[in-house]
């Protein structure tokens, strides 16, 4: 088995792509154990179906695990803690994602392609979701992303089509571009009240999304953020929001905004033929 891999000064690399089935990280306790995966060690090993990594891996490295076709199962070790770029990128079959609890950050493109993927939870102590992260994870149905997590990258859940709640956590104050795009089929969104922009393309065509309720802090909507969202019906948007730039509701056919009299939504409804209803002061 040691032939298949090559293990130097802690680092395990160089896997055989021809790898078959299951593979434990020490696959021998006997043997100098390794702390750190490097990047693309596994890349490519289209005949893995199941990773355990014991707790000495402390590190995985860029694109560890990319194009693993077949690999359904990770058991992570629980020193590791952050994912980094394109760590399961196209893993296609991968569909149970074990001892994520310690997980503080998930970097680009991680899960993008993951196909098969329906579920994941992730750790409470996660602060950071990096660029498409999630994106083309076409078979994901919900997410719950927790409050401690700060940032989350552009594109993050484009085309997770299968995608019916999500929510924008409490320290998170930006909604990034084209962050949902194309959720064809989400219905909910729970937005926090900390949110101060929403940036181009963020939910555009969500086609499902029928009201929406815009913080009280929110400050702008950029252009195209909802186009396409053919059967938004209304979208309460607070004076707070001073800046809504052209086209932010654009092909947004059944809409009516909600809203103050007099104030920068309602002057942007009537210059641009969107209907309004009235908040009371």
């Amino acid at each position: 088995m040691r032939d298949n891999y090559i293990i130097n000064n802690d680092v395990l690399s160089d896997v055989n792509v021809d790898l078959i089935g299951e593979f434990t990280v020490p696959y021998d306790v006997s043997l100098n154990s390794p702390k750190y995966i490097n990047e693309q060690a596994f890349a490519e090993c289209d005949k893995l179906t199941k990773i355990t990594m014991d707790d000495n891996i402390s590190y995985i490295g860029v694109a560890a695990f990319k194009q693993c076709a077949n690999l359904k199962t990770i058991t992570l070790s629980t020193n590791v803690t952050k994912l980094l770029a394109n760590t399961f990128e196209s893993c296609t079959a991968l569909t149970e994602i074990n001892t994520l609890d310690y997980i503080t950050q998930i970097g680009d493109y991680c899960f993008m392609y993951n196909i098969s993927m329906k579920t994941i939870r992730l750790s409470p102590s996660l602060t950071y979701i990096g660029t498409s992260a999630f994106q083309n994870c076409r078979s994901l149905t919900n997410i719950s992303i927790p409050d401690s997590v700060s940032y989350i990258g552009p594109n993050a859940f484009t085309n997770c089509y299968s995608l019916i709640s999500a929510n924008v956590p409490y320290n998170t104050d930006t909604v990034e571009q084209g962050t949902f795009l194309n959720c064809i089929n989400l219905v909910g969104i729970g937005m926090s009240e900390n949110t101060r922009y929403i940036r181009p393309y963020a939910f555009r065509n969500c086609k499902k999304l029928k009201t929406f309720k815009v913080p009280a802090t929110l400050l702008s909507i950029d252009s195209f953020a909802f186009q396409d969202c053919v059967n938004l019906r209304t979208i309460t948007i607070p004076n707070a929001t001073t800046e809504l730039q052209p086209n932010c509701f654009k092909n947004c056919i059944s809409l009516t905004i909600i809203c103050y009299r007099n104030s920068k939504a309602d002057i942007y409804a009537k210059n641009n033929n969107i209907k309004t209803r009235y908040l009371d002061r």
